[in-house]
């Protein structure tokens, strides 16, 4: 057996989702999630972000595969981060937005695809050309904008943190712990 870490409560969802469609289904071509969420961040998700942001690793962040899982078929359109808004191919009448863990979920899932298809020790195959998607989906175009806008903002990384550390000075914000 093996155990595959995750991003905490963000990407354990995905995780399961995905190695129970494929202990169901076998080999897969493409994993496609749709994802909402209602609330407020916790504090720890916070506290990532800005560590992030402060980051000098942006070049390995803007990375689909930098935790590894990529294909031979190296970075397809649907494999990038989401950076534009798009009717869903299968639901039209969907627009499609970055979602709150479309790049620390994608990333995860393909690093946990690679681990168990290089395991000898298992027979879980997730596919050797998976395309890994998560994306929200919204039924009006001009709300998929405003989500891509909350997820790419132009500010100053400085100005973000600075920003969002006086919230939690405030209390808009939570505290990690």
């Amino acid at each position: 057996s093996m155990i595959v870490l995750s991003a905490g409560n963000v990407c354990a969802p995905d995780e399961i989702l995905c190695y129970s469609l494929v202990k169901k289904l076998g080999p897969l071509r493409v994993y496609r999630e749709y994802f909402s969420q209602f609330g407020g961040i916790s504090g720890g998700t916070l506290q990532s972000q800005i560590a992030a942001l402060c980051s000098d690793e942006e070049s390995q962040s803007k990375d689909p595969f930098c935790l590894g899982g990529r294909t031979t078929s190296n970075d397809r359109p649907e494999d990038l981060d989401c950076d534009s808004v798009q009717a869903d191919e299968m639901f039209p009448f969907v627009y499609l937005a970055p979602a709150y863990n479309s790049s620390t979920g994608s990333r995860v899932l393909r690093r946990s695809c690679a681990l168990f298809e290089q395991d000898e020790g298992t027979d879980m195959k997730y596919g050797d050309e998976v395309s890994i998607i998560i994306r929200e989906g919204h039924l009006h175009k001009s709300a998929a904008e405003q989500q891509l806008q909350q997820f790419s903002s132009e500010l100053p990384k400085k100005e973000v943190v600075e920003a969002m550390l006086a919230s939690r000075e405030k209390g808009a914000l939570p505290w990690p712990g």
